[in-house]
């Protein structure tokens, strides 16, 4: 489709360096055990789901945080 497109003229885009705060913010939750009791499973379940989202939301809040910061011009 474009042969020359690597030698047209103008200014490559500036290497930039995403810090990995928001990585390593989103690792799984691992999986509860089960027990004979379904409304103890039931309880750790929930309390996982609850882990997830929390750390789901903080992901979403480190990544608004770097946007930001690269919108300013990484300052």
């Amino acid at each position: 489709m474009c042969a020359g497109c690597a030698q047209l003229p103008g200014t490559p885009p500036r290497a930039v360096s995403v810090p990995d705060d928001c990585d390593r913010i989103a690792v799984p939750v691992p999986y509860p055990p089960v027990s004979g009791d379904l409304g103890v499973t039931a309880g750790r379940y929930a309390a996982a789901l609850g882990q997830a989202n929390g750390r789901l939301a903080a992901v979403r809040a480190c990544d608004a945080k770097v946007r930001e910061l690269f919108a300013r011009g990484g300052k």
